[in-house]
């Protein structure tokens, strides 16, 4: 969502028009999917990040699945969501 204030568009503090790019910003990530099966949209905002443009997220998580010993680690089964990078 930077990439309107780059564009010259200031939604910040705007309640109308942060609704508006917020709107123009779900359009453009479902044309990219309907595009690419979503690997254009990927690339796209791993390219953004890799420019710094985007937003931080910090995400704090806890593991809710089987107990393991301390050097096991829990398999793809366990895996669930999106791919996250580092």
């Amino acid at each position: 969502i930077e990439m309107f204030l780059l564009m010259g568009c200031n939604y910040v503090g705007d309640s109308t028009v942060g609704r508006a790019v917020h709107g123009q910003r779900k359009q453009m990530e479902v044309n990219l999917m309907k595009a690419g099966g979503g690997l254009i949209k990927q690339n796209t905002y791993d390219a953004f990040a890799r420019e710094g443009i985007g937003r931080e997220v910090v995400l704090y998580a806890q593991y809710g699945g089987q107990k393991q010993k301390a050097c096991e680690a829990p398999g793809p089964e366990h895996m669930t969501g999106e791919r996250i990078k580092p």
